[in-house]
This record gives C-alpha cells, sequence and structure tokens, in this order.
C-alpha cells in the first residue's frame, strides 16, 4: 500500500511540475494541496486539508487573481498522450461539461 502511494504521489510530481506559476509561492502550496486532495480523493476540500489554517491556504490560492483554470491545468495539457503510456495502467479521462471558474462574478 506504502509503494502505492509513493507511486501516485510520483506522478502527481510529474504532472506538478510541468505547471509553472508566477509566483514560487503559488507552486509551493499548490503542490501541498494536490497531495492533500490526492491523498483525501473524494472529500470535500476542508475535511482533505484537515484544519483550518490548511483550508484557507487553500481557498486563498484559489482565489489568487495570479491563478487561472489554464495555470492549475497547465501541466496535464501540456503532455502528449505517448507520455502516459510508460505507466502502462489504467488512464483515467475526465471531461469537464459545466463551466466554472476560479474568480467571482
Amino acid at each position: 500500500m506504502a509503494n502505492q502511494v509513493l507511486d501516485s504521489l510520483s506522478w502527481l510530481d510529474d504532472e506538478i511540475d510541468a505547471s509553472v506559476f508566477n509566483d514560487r509561492h503559488h507552486a509551493t502550496r499548490f503542490r501541498s494541496l494536490m497531495q492533500k486532495l490526492w491523498l483525501g480523493m473524494g472529500n470535500s476540500l476542508p475535511f482533505a486539508c484537515q484544519d483550518r489554517a490548511a483550508t484557507k491556504t487553500a481557498y486563498r490560492l484559489l482565489s489568487s487573481d495570479g491563478i487561472d483554470e489554464q495555470t492549475l491545468f497547465q501541466g496535464m495539457l501540456k503532455r502528449p498522450p505517448s507520455g502516459y503510456l510508460r505507466w502502462k495502467k489504467t488512464l483515467f479521462c475526465f471531461q469537464d461539461t459545466t463551466a466554472s471558474g476560479l474568480s467571482p462574478g
């Protein structure tokens, strides 16, 4: 089980490393948030974050003017489909059919 967690976090790190943030703090916070969400998959943001400070940091990151959907998903969008074949495992694909935005208004 621990090996699976390390493998999945390694994959997650590869995806996050492909993302570029204008602020190094955003990159650090995004990595931390993604790890918490990955390990707490299916949980709400506050439950995955486990404490008030981490939850507040997550919401602050997601509402930041310097963060948008393109920034968050660029790591996944940059990787060609052939890049996923090296794992030889099941690939989960999703399509978001809702209109979403991280900024109010």
